[in-house]
């Protein structure tokens, strides 16, 4: 194994959470039944990646504040599943809120 920094490592470990926090959700909603296309997989992939990410780079900042039984990748995981989700949530009522006003119109 190459000698690399641990912050590329502990990069690297957080992008394979965040984007197993993505495969589970694409996985749990094809499993519901939804029609997979490519734009929406890809979504889901970049919307969990950005929020690992995003957790990643505040952890240090907000650890101190947390409980001690919250570790990194604990905390890197659950905001990559719930952030992906309320990205999903906000698309939804910005869509809704949208077609209130054009009458659904394009």
């Amino acid at each position: 194994m190459p000698n690399g920094s641990p912050d590329l490592w502990t990069l690297l470990i957080v992008l394979t959470i965040s984007i197993s926090s993505g495969v589970v959700s694409i996985l749990n909603k094809i499993a519901q039944g939804r029609a997979y296309s490519l734009v929406w997989v890809a979504s889901e992939f970049l919307a969990a990646i950005l929020c690992g990410y995003l957790a990643f780079d505040v952890y240090p900042q907000i650890a101190p504040s947390l409980p001690s039984w919250v570790t990194m990748p604990m905390f890197v995981a659950t905001c990559a599943h719930t952030g992906g989700k309320l990205l999903q949530i906000a698309g939804d009522v910005l869509t809704n809120y949208s077609d209130k006003f054009t009458g659904g119109r394009k």
